[in-house]
């Protein structure tokens, strides 16, 4: 699960989530925005809680992103939260084809 809570005191905790985290594979599952007004959850859905930091923080209601691709290695957000880079991996196709020309100086004086 993820809370949220104050720091150094334990007086403020509120519960983000309810069903269990199943974050990507990387540290930016859980991204707090730099001017402190929003935190991103990035699970199977990208899910935006409005904040407003102070000694007592004030968590709104989450709002629904997008869903991030079943296939997502990992998710980064920009610094201002309005774009993410996405990380996939490579479509499952036949390594190129490395061809190695053994003796090629003698090749080259044949042509």
């Amino acid at each position: 699960e993820i809370y949220v809570r104050s720091y150094p005191s334990a007086g403020f905790r509120r519960q983000l989530s309810t069903t269990g985290f199943s974050g990507v594979s990387n540290a930016s599952a859980i991204d707090w925005s730099h001017d402190g007004r929003e935190i991103l959850v990035a699970s199977n859905d990208i899910v935006a809680y409005p904040a407003e930091p102070g000694p007592t923080p004030i968590i709104g209601p989450a709002r629904r992103l997008f869903t991030a691709p079943a296939a997502a290695i990992a998710i980064w957000p920009t610094a201002d939260h309005q774009r993410f880079l996405v990380s996939l991996p490579l479509a499952t196709t036949a390594p190129p084809q490395l061809t190695v020309e053994a003796n090629w100086p003698a090749a080259l004086r044949t042509h």
